[in-house]
């Protein structure tokens, strides 16, 4: 608990002097323990639900904050668990995004009966992979740009064609 109630941060903003605040909700961000904290509170309903997702033969994914998950139940039902859960706390807010192509993290993926249908998506405001070729930085690290862009749609992308039409845009 020291932590979560110690949590000082700094704003200097320019020509003035510094001011301290304490943070009072939420962990601080890039913190070592913030992400542990979070999976241990969420860690409980998490596993009920995973069961429940299994013995429908659902899935359930999660990287972070981010879920990706499947279920035969309509959107109204959905959007009443949602509610439910979100009304048992309210450090904790779920969102729903759903429908037949979902963007999660860097792939999308949409349903094409009997199976999902993946292919790399870009933020808009993500950067494109581009570094001068006559930059400072080692030739490996100039190198490794196209190499770390293609292996990434090669594992991400699920149909031939989107990883094609992926590595002509790099």
């Amino acid at each position: 608990m020291h932590i979560l109630e110690n949590s000082y941060f700094v704003l200097q903003l320019p020509g003035l002097k510094p001011k301290f605040y304490l943070q009072i909700k939420g962990g601080t961000m890039g913190s070592a323990c913030t992400q542990v904290l979070a999976d241990i509170y969420v860690q409980k309903w998490e596993n009920e639900f995973v069961q429940q997702q299994q013995q429908h033969g659902e899935l359930y994914l999660r990287f972070r904050d981010d879920v990706f998950l499947t279920t035969r139940l309509p959107q109204e039902r959905i959007e009443k668990i949602l509610s439910e859960i979100n009304k048992k706390d309210p450090n904790l807010t779920i969102k729903l995004e759903g429908g037949k192509t979902v963007d999660l993290l860097d792939v999308i993926t949409t349903i094409e009966i009997p199976n999902f249908r993946a292919k790399v998506f870009r933020k808009l405001a993500a950067q494109p992979y581009v570094l001068p070729f006559h930059s400072s930085h080692p030739i490996y690290i100039k190198r490794n740009i196209p190499y770390a862009a293609a292996l990434r749609a090669t594992r991400i992308c699920s149909h031939s064609e989107d990883l094609r039409n992926e590595l002509e845009k790099n």
